[in-house]
């Protein structure tokens, strides 16, 4: 199958995609802030591609918390909180 490309811009086309994807089993793959056309984001069904409509955020607890839309990179999210004096961290589990 051809791979179908899907720009989103609110829940309700996500909702529509996800009963298109079930209906007719295809698998769906999303796009988002800081991966790229290079292997992150292969797929054989539909790729939704979010980084450009689902940037918005929000913070909490001057800077200790930051609620984030998938079409925030880390950098973005770094620049946000900067004012805070705050960065993200990246915790890896072994």
């Amino acid at each position: 199958m051809e791979t179908k490309t899907s720009i989103t811009r609110n829940n309700k086309e996500i909702e529509i995609l996800f009963d298109y994807s079930r209906n007719n089993k295809i698998p769906i793959t999303f796009r988002t802030a800081g991966t790229s056309l290079s292997g992150q984001s292969v797929t054989n069904g539909i790729l939704v591609e979010m980084k450009d409509h689902w940037n918005r955020f929000k913070v909490f607890d001057e800077g200790r918390k930051i609620m984030l839309q998938p079409g925030v990179n880390g950098g973005t999210a770094n620049k946000i909180l900067e004012r805070y004096h705050r960065k993200i961290v990246l915790t890896l589990l072994l």
